[in-house]
């Protein structure tokens, strides 16, 4: 245990150390986010003509707009950080450690998501600023918000795998990054008909329903379908998982984890 918990302290430190270097990329982040979603509110306002028809409206759009920020960053962490490590010829070095490859990745998961969800937080208040609306945050918000994290790691697990494979993923992540726009902003209600009894089986969708209704509806959590969306994410996380260690073990027998 007391490896693991050196390993992660060792990841949060160097997350807080990329973060205090290079803290305007973070910042340009989040400001490219809030100005690209100011321009979607007030051009879908100026098209209706008043108040947006959207989920539970504004809120709703609001609560979906920082869930994909989650998910961009969550999505991209691992595959970024695999392609950059092998450009500059370090990813054979992170394989040797002692914790294995696999390892290594799940603590910087777990560290990166704690800074994600400190700067999440202020992007949220830019938001709300913005609009001049309110949102209900419960202190079981970080509670519902767990399954969604974890169904973006695993999909951010699966990117790692291909990244690990073919080393330069550049417009993969950026589709996955898109697609996952249709998961999160679209409420299952307004689903066709045929697809909305399933959507419990489509990663990411429950955790944003769940977050939707206690945040831009006040819903109780326990009202909410949350074991539902802890099921789909931990299963997501595992299947993430499990596609990235097959991966790793065929790029090992391979013997091109050092080629890019």
């Amino acid at each position: 245990m007391l490896p693991v918990l050196r390993l992660l302290s060792a990841e949060v430190w160097r997350v807080w150390l990329n973060f205090r270097r290079y803290p305007n990329e973070a910042f340009a982040s989040m400001t490219s986010f809030t100005i690209l979603f100011y321009a979607v509110v007030m051009g879908a306002q100026g098209a209706t003509a008043g108040p947006l028809a959207l989920g539970s409206g504004l809120e709703a759009l609001i609560v979906s707009f920082v869930l994909w920020y989650l998910a961009v960053i969550g999505l991209g962490s691992m595959a970024w950080g695999i392609q950059t490590e092998a450009q500059v010829g370090t990813l054979e070095q992170l394989w040797l450690t002692p914790h294995g490859l696999w390892r290594v990745l799940v603590a910087r998961v777990a560290a990166f998501a704690t800074l994600q969800l400190v700067l999440t937080g202020i992007l949220l208040a830019a938001m709300l600023l913005l609009t001049g609306r309110r949102l209900f945050v419960p202190p079981e918000s970080l509670l519902a918000a767990l399954p969604f994290l974890l169904g973006v790691n695993g999909l951010g697990f699966v990117l790692a795998g291909l990244a690990v494979t073919y080393k330069n993923i550049v417009g993969t992540i950026n589709l996955a990054q898109y697609l996952v726009i249709l998961l999160i902003a679209v409420p299952p209600k307004a689903w066709p008909a045929a697809l909305q009894p399933a959507y419990h089986l489509f990663p990411l969708v429950p955790a944003a329903e769940v977050l939707r209704q206690l945040m831009a509806q006040g819903v109780p959590l326990p009202e909410t379908p949350w074991a539902a969306a802890a099921a789909n994410g931990l299963t997501y996380f595992a299947l993430g998982l499990l596609f990235y260690r097959w991966a790793e073990r065929r790029v090992r027998r391979s013997g091109k984890l050092s080629g890019y």
